[in-house]
């Protein structure tokens, strides 16, 4: 393949999403595409850019989108251990249909991201949670929720290195304080 070759890819209205692969010279039919269909996007691409592109069988969605991505600003913001491993490992990985480290609870799936131990102890372990619907990822939520989106509003405090809640900041630094007492 040259590196001069060109990916052609088209959006069906039915959902279904081809990418064609044409040699320098190759033409593509105009018969072959239906007046419902999106060509998404038609790009020159070198050969592991290519191979890297095909991969990605799983288109993402969002429940709710706006809400959703409160969450992820949260977790940049407040945890971006978990942000970094949600983004640059699951997400490719969702993507390319790999749902190996996914615990399945009835039709939603769980991942659990990094989280550092007291994080996890004063407000819980970081998950994203979402379901498979035809050839669709449904992205509904990140844990731990409450959490992440009061940071969104108003800057959460610290203590001790910890983000802790505005609602239960007392019940949080107790909690915080336990832990350093008890060396985890």
């Amino acid at each position: 393949m040259d590196e001069y070759d060109r990916i052609l890819t088209i959006e069906h209205e039915d959902g279904r999403i081809d990418v064609l692969h044409l040699a320098p010279g190759d033409e593509v039919s105009i018969e072959s595409i239906s007046k419902t269909d999106k060509v998404k996007s038609s790009c020159y691409i070198e050969q592991q850019e290519y191979n890297d592109y095909t991969t990605s069988l799983y288109k993402i969605d969002y429940e709710n989108e706006n809400e959703f991505r409160k969450l992820e600003r949260g977790l940049k913001k407040y945890h971006m251990a978990a942000y970094k491993e949600y983004y640059f490992t699951y997400r490719p990985k969702l993507q390319a249909g790999d749902f190996s480290d996914a615990v399945l609870n009835g039709d939603v799936y769980e991942i659990a991201l990094k989280t550092d131990r007291i994080f996890k102890k004063v407000h819980g372990q970081c998950k994203l949670i979402f379901k498979v619907k035809d050839y669709k990822v449904i992205l509904l939520d990140i844990t731990p929720r409450k959490m992440l989106l009061e940071g969104h509003n108003p800057e959460l405090c610290t203590y001790k290195g910890i983000f802790v809640s505005r609602d239960n900041i007392d019940k949080n630094i107790f909690k915080i304080n336990l832990l350093n007492l008890r060396g985890h």
